[in-house]
């Protein structure tokens, strides 16, 4: 399991895409060392950095994106990027 937590709330598209650098390279430096044939990403944050995530996935194995549903606190399923 890989956890990335940013350490402040992002505020602008400029964090955003530093956010996206930040998690994508944990994410692929764990994927170069244990090499899964599929990811489940749990993901907290701003539609906006969902976004530009799935942007840049490149590369990266077949992924099961979650996303957190505050009313009910838990996960859903939304999309799966192959």
């Amino acid at each position: 399991m890989l956890h990335v937590q940013l350490d402040r709330a992002i505020v602008d598209a400029q964090e955003v895409q530093a956010s996206v650098n930040y998690i994508k390279t944990k994410v692929g430096e764990a994927v170069s060392a244990f090499q899964p044939d599929a990811l489940d990403v749990f993901l907290v944050g701003p539609a906006a950095l969902a976004l530009a995530l799935g942007h840049r996935w490149n590369a990266l194995p077949s992924t099961q994106w979650y996303e957190f549903q505050a009313g009910p606190g838990m996960y859903q399923r939304t999309c799966r990027v192959n």
